[in-house]
């Protein structure tokens, strides 16, 4: 008679153990934080890159300074709109007073012409 016995389950995928470098865990859970710790490192050093003047070493104050930097920047977005507003403005008002000079203008270029034209003056 035959039996059925239940063949031994494959045992499970051994990853291949990796030798760390001296001071370097193998631990899945320590590789990641060295990667977090990494990618943290390299978008502080790109802050750095971007905001002038930021030499501090201690993160803490390094942040306080890129803050006051970003804060800064949004003050004078702020004095540039209105600048902006205040051009736009005055850019309005000059425009509708050269329309009053140039329709009065027209009118003085006409009768200077007519006048002209009167006395048989020749345009030069």
């Amino acid at each position: 008679m035959h039996t059925n016995v239940p063949a031994a389950p494959h045992p499970p995928a051994m990853r291949p153990r990796v030798r760390a470098r001296r001071g370097q865990a193998t631990d899945p859970h320590s590789i990641a934080e060295r990667l977090r710790r990494e990618r943290i490192a390299e978008r502080i050093r790109a802050l750095q890159d971007l905001v002038p003047s930021v030499n501090k070493t201690d993160r803490a104050a390094m942040l306080d300074e890129i803050m006051d930097y970003v804060k800064f920047l949004r003050l004078q977005v702020k004095v540039l709109d209105m600048l902006e507003d205040a051009c736009e403005s005055l850019l309005e008002n000059i425009l509708a007073e050269n329309k009053h000079i140039q329709e009065v203008a027209k009118v003085d270029s006409y009768q200077y012409f007519m006048f002209c034209s009167t006395w048989n003056w020749r345009w030069y």
